[in-house]
């Protein structure tokens, strides 16, 4: 448990822990590590037909890394969008849904595949 810690945690000027994304996040990026991530900080916008990943406490730079990742990886576009103050999140394109649905929902528990729009 404690080498992943040190993967995804910091300590700032500070002394706070912060949240970071580990560069070499392509490498790590499995199909279950994303269930996780859109179970516990995604969710499927209706109208607009897209999943966002709710990488608020990430820089702009590490969610263009974790956008990059999804591309290079399983070929899933993806585009960041300003929320607020320096805050941004990943969104799953509507003409992609279906491409990354079909690589996390055997992962997804039942209870949760609202969160991918099934």
């Amino acid at each position: 448990m404690e080498e992943f810690v040190h993967l995804y945690y910091i300590i700032n000027i500070l002394g706070k822990r912060i949240k970071v994304l580990p560069l070499d996040i392509q490498n790590i990026l499995t199909p279950i590590t994303l269930a996780y991530f859109v179970m516990s900080d995604g969710n499927f916008h209706k109208t607009h037909q897209i999943i966002r990943l709710c990488t608020n406490n990430f820089t702009k730079g590490e969610v263009q890394l974790l956008s990059t990742a999804l591309l290079n990886r399983y070929g899933v576009e993806s585009r960041l969008e300003h929320v607020r103050n320096e805050q941004y999140i990943l969104v799953i394109r509507k003409t992609q849904v279906a491409k990354f649905q079909a690589i996390v929902k055997a992962h997804i528990i039942p209870s949760m595949l609202y969160r991918i729009g099934l």
